[in-house]
């Protein structure tokens, strides 16, 4: 369904932000435990390691890998 939110990531910071949905709104804490990212010539690699929780309970584990690369 369709959600609005927004994540901010920052090592060993942990940010709350409002998670809305069509049945009411959540607070949801996102717990950044590593990020890392490789800036090089034609490529921006990232890595982010995270953990959520919904009003202090812990959710999930999580991960996100990207690659940005010039054509």
């Amino acid at each position: 369904g369709l959600t609005n939110s927004k994540m901010t990531f920052e090592k060993d910071r942990i940010y709350m932000t409002n998670y809305q949905t069509p049945f009411g709104e959540m607070v949801v804490g996102v717990h950044t435990k590593t990020l890392n990212v490789d800036v090089q010539e034609d490529d921006i690699n990232v890595g982010i390691v995270y953990s959520l929780d919904v009003d202090n309970v812990p959710l999930s584990d999580c991960e996100i890998k990207g690659n940005i690369h010039s054509l």
